[in-house]
């Protein structure tokens, strides 16, 4: 495989489907779409713009947008120093988002 393009980014789940070559064997690719919990629809894209109202860093975008944590418990797990940061209200923004 040639790389083209050298840039360095974190990738979501979608991303790295979409990058995949389409000689790539089905079984990979389908175990890339079991990880993911995509169901909604929105694209990586629109979820990284409406997370990044928040100061969160690239890391923890990707874990949201992957993960899509389905309460405060499971925010804890992947926002460093959560509480230190936002307030509840925010929180339950950036649920609310994941749920859209």
């Amino acid at each position: 495989m040639k790389i083209l393009n050298k840039t360095k980014k974190l990738l979501t789940n979608e991303e790295l489907l979409e990058i995949l070559p389409e000689t790539l064997d089905p079984s990979v690719k389908s175990k890339i779409k079991a990880f993911s919990s995509d169901k909604t629809g929105n694209s990586s894209a629109l979820l990284r713009d409406k997370l990044s109202q928040f100061e969160l860093c690239e890391f923890e975008i990707v874990n949201l947008i992957n993960i899509r944590p389905k309460g405060l418990v499971h925010l804890q797990n992947i926002i460093e120093e959560m509480l230190d940061r936002f307030n509840e209200e925010q929180l339950n923004d950036m649920l609310n988002i994941l749920k859209l």
